[in-house]
């Protein structure tokens, strides 16, 4: 076994932080972590020690102590309330337990704090439509010189159309919402508990009459709908007004539903969603593009996007893929030689590095046009639409098994703005203040 890494975690028992060693031992990576009160844990967290420490040795290298502090929070999450809708059997979101909702006057407060910074705030649940003044809570969050988002089941969009105009006219931008299926009802009662496939498509019609840039999430449980991926990817790249289709990991809270063992680790549902995205991307794609995405923003003295989430571009129609487009077969020996150039002269490798990529983006007009959009753009990639990519997003939430501080505090873009988030606290860990410690004894 090789430690290659020292951070700090959660015990998974009882949740004291404690010292924690990153190890590889057959090309798998784990944590190594020791609490006074409940004694040793191993934990797996990458299957894949090339596709980890690839990304995290580079990012290291050109992130230095300086670099790391560059840029602020592109998302704050308000949590608004805890009633809903729909009892989803694998649902995580923070509201859960919670007795009241925030009121607007502590909204307001809250709001006082990024006042003018252009920052994205999304509003959670429970289920945000549930709230009668969600209307003047957008508002107040357009007032404050901030986006307006809402994470939403959709149930009350799909069904009033003039509702949502009214949160367009208030303010809204951007809304995310979920889908677990294009055409298995059965897929919706095992995750749901019901059939959504109907409500759905008027969910999505209602969103694409009021060009309402949105985001899905597709939620992926271990043996259930993994094979939903490829139908879901085709369905939502052939609607423009969908910026992001964000695949992301079943996390198993213990109340009900499903099992532990449903769980992927961050590359697993990578390599998974990539088997199962019918050759639009591979796992070495994801690798390849995370490194020069990571290399673009160093170099542009950015912190854009956290590696802990791989992301692509896939094209809505016949353009030309990124692995095309940059010849990612070849890349790695762009990556060697900047790579040396970097440990002499940093000015030198920027400018080899770049010409480079610019010479083989420029022969790709449509991706240039997406790019150009995208440095223009005030609220970031996830938040405006091309008629040419949509963006595909892979992740799991960093829970009390593989929370790793220092890699948060380093790369995490997403903060909590809940009420007793005084100092500014990453999302990731605002999620485990309510990850019950008795789901996860050993």
């Amino acid at each position: 076994m090789e430690i290659f890494n020292r951070t700090k975690s959660f015990c998974p028992v009882c949740k004291r932080i404690v010292e924690t060693d990153i190890a590889e031992r057959s090309g798998s990576v784990f944590m190594e972590k020791k609490c006074p009160e409940h004694g040793n844990f191993e934990i797996k967290i990458a299957k894949h020690a090339w596709y980890y420490r690839g990304l995290h040795d580079y990012y290291d290298k050109l992130y230095n102590d300086n670099n790391k502090k560059i840029g602020q929070p592109k998302i704050f999450v308000l949590t608004v309330n805890s009633k809903c809708n729909v009892q989803c059997p694998i649902c995580s979101t923070a509201g859960v337990g919670r007795k009241n909702d925030v009121s607007l006057n502590v909204i307001k407060n809250q709001l006082k704090k990024i006042k003018n910074k252009g920052i994205i705030v999304q509003l959670m649940g429970g289920e945000p439509t549930l709230r009668e003044d969600l209307p003047e809570i957008i508002n107040l969050i357009s007032k404050s010189g901030n986006l307006a988002s809402i994470n939403t089941n959709g149930i009350r969009i799909a069904q009033d159309i003039n509702y949502l105009d009214v949160l367009k006219s208030k303010g809204i931008r951007n809304v995310i919402t979920w889908i677990d299926t294009v055409k298995n009802p059965k897929i919706y009662r095992k995750m749901r508990g019901k059939d959504f496939i109907d409500l759905k498509q008027s969910l999505f019609r209602n969103l694409e009459k009021l060009d309402i840039v949105t985001r899905v999430i597709h939620v992926i449980v271990g043996g259930l709908n993994e094979r939903e991926i490829g139908d879901c990817l085709n369905f939502l790249r052939k609607k423009e007004f969908v910026s992001l289709y964000w695949v992301r990991g079943y996390n198993y809270l213990g109340r009900c539903g499903f099992s532990p063992k449903q769980e992927f680790l961050s590359d697993e549902l990578a390599e998974s969603a990539a088997k199962n995205s019918k050759d639009l991307f591979s796992l070495e794609d994801l690798f390849i593009w995370q490194k020069i995405y990571i290399t673009i923003s160093a170099l542009k003295g950015r912190k854009d996007w956290c590696y802990r989430v791989p992301w692509i571009l896939v094209p809505r129609n016949n353009e030309k893929s990124l692995r095309e487009t940059f010849a990612f077969k070849d890349f790695p020996r762009v990556f060697e030689e900047f790579e040396k150039i970097w440990l002499k002269d940093r000015r030198k490798a920027k400018n080899y590095f770049f010409s480079k990529y610019l010479s083989l983006l420029l022969k790709n007009h449509p991706l240039t046009k997406f790019f150009k959009k995208a440095d223009a753009s005030k609220f970031g990639i996830q938040n405006f639409t091309s008629k040419h990519y949509m963006q595909v997003a892979i992740n799991n939430c960093a829970n009390v098994l593989n929370y790793d501080f220092k890699m948060i505090k380093q790369q995490c873009i997403n903060y909590s703005l809940d009420p007793g988030s005084e100092k500014n606290i990453s999302r990731c860990y605002a999620l485990n203040k309510f990850y019950s410690p008795k789901f996860r004894k050993k």
